[in-house]
This record gives structure tokens, C-alpha cells and sequence, in this order.
């Protein structure tokens, strides 16, 4: 599997986006540059460039004379939506990378199912989140095109400040469980059922 590098401004991007889906950082809430470029230690210019990533996600929004400020959060309508899309973006993708996916690939794989399985029985959501979000990341980064992968970590980044219905994370742990064992096995149309009923 190709190696994927992630940039430091990305990283700081995972940090904030993480937090406001936590709700650490409040919605309408005001983000400082200054603020987080001394928190982060890291450049203004870094912070400027995580934070027009989160615009163009739609977690966060831009006005001029004011700032960048946390974004309300999707209706109930627009979720729904939001969550078809990146249902058929998953399916689509680890349709086409599943004879792809090599023992040592599952290996690495297993991993972040084990820190899935760590996070919900210490009841840990942030490490659950983190963990979840890598979870499907690892397929979606074998799909060579960016315009595809692209439009799921939007998809992605706005369902996930609805992040509320993963309050039982066991189940979510076994849900994430039931897609790796069928992917595993090598049962395709189990383990496209599986992540239907994950995402939804």
C-alpha cells in the first residue's frame, strides 16, 4: 500500500476538526489565529491554511471583517443526504481496491480496529473518533483518484459534526468489526452490507 504523508497544516486541520466535532470547540465559536497558531506552536500562515481547509470542508465559515467562526451545524434533511453520498462513495471504492487489499495491508488494518476496540471499552469517544476516521480512511487513500477521495473526506468532515449517534461505542466497535471480517473472508457484497449499515 502507498505511504501517505499528511502535511503539518493537515494535521493541525485533524486537530481542530476533531475538536469541534468533540464539542470542545463550540458552534459559532470564534477561531483566533494567534490563538492556535501559540497553542499549536506553529506559524499564523500553518493555522491559515488548516483553517481554509475546514472552509472548504463547510465545518467552518469565513466572513470578512470578522474572522473564521466554527459552522452551524447540518439539518437533519441535509445529514441525510450528506450520508447517501458518502454511503455510495464507500461502496464504490472498496468495491474497486478489494482485490487490492493484501495480508499486510489487513495487518495494518487490524490495527486500527484494535484501537477501535481499546477506545470503546475505556469509553474514550475522542480516540474512538480519531480511530473510526482512520478506519475508513484507509481504504478510501487506496483509490487513486483525489477528485473521489476529495468529495468523501467532505462528505465525511460534515457527518462527523453530527457525531452525537455514536454514543454506544461498543456496537460501533462491532459494527466496524463485522466490515474488516467480511473484507477479511473475502465476502464483498457482506462487507458492502456491513459499512451500509455503519455509515447509516
Amino acid at each position: 500500500m502507498k505511504t501517505i504523508y499528511r502535511t503539518i497544516s493537515e494535521q493541525i486541520a485533524d486537530l481542530i476538526r476533531n475538536e469541534i466535532i468533540s464539542g470542545s470547540i463550540g458552534e459559532n465559536s470564534l477561531l483566533k489565529e494567534q490563538e492556535l497558531s501559540n497553542r499549536f506552536e506553529v506559524s499564523r500562515g500553518t493555522i491559515r491554511h488548516a483553517l481554509m481547509q475546514l472552509v472548504a470542508e463547510g465545518i467552518v465559515t469565513s466572513t470578512p471583517n470578522i474572522g473564521m467562526r466554527v459552522a452551524s451545524q447540518p439539518t437533519e434533511e441535509s445529514i441525510a443526504l450528506i450520508v447517501e453520498i458518502r454511503t455510495k462513495i464507500e461502496d464504490f471504492i472498496l468495491s474497486r481496491v478489494f482485490n487490492q487489499l493484501k495480508n499486510e495491508n489487513l495487518e495494518e488494518w487490524r490495527k486500527i480496529l484494535q484501537k477501535l476496540q481499546d477506545a470503546s471499552e475505556q469509553n474514550d469517544i475522542d480516540t474512538f473518533m480519531e480511530a473510526d476516521i482512520r478506519f475508513h480512511r484507509f481504504f478510501i487513500e487506496l483509490y487513486p483518484d483525489k477528485h473521489v477521495t476529495d468529495l468523501w473526506e467532505d462528505a465525511r468532515a460534515r457527518m462527523m459534526m453530527r457525531y452525537d449517534r455514536l454514543k454506544n461505542l461498543k456496537s460501533g466497535f462491532e459494527e466496524h468489526e463485522k466490515i474488516f471480517k467480511a473484507v477479511e473472508s473475502g465476502d464483498l457484497k457482506k462487507a458492502l452490507a456491513s459499512l451500509h449499515s455503519n455509515v447509516v
